[in-house]
């Protein structure tokens, strides 16, 4: 089980999403999976699935 500290509440968009770090290692859901984002990196989350952001 992950433990985080503050969130972007879980939620669905009708638009595709990017997330991009330019600083700190967070984590970043997209539907199931949960991986840990390195500085300067881009993650697509498609339109209408799970996503949100985990500090």
């Amino acid at each position: 089980m992950h433990q985080f500290g503050e969130q972007l509440k879980l939620h669905i968009t009708p638009v595709d999403v990017f997330f991009f770090v330019i600083e700190g290692t967070p984590s970043i859901q997209v539907g199931e999976e949960i991986v840990q984002i390195e500085e300067i990196s881009l993650v697509e989350s498609p339109k209408d699935i799970l996503h949100c952001r985990y500090n």
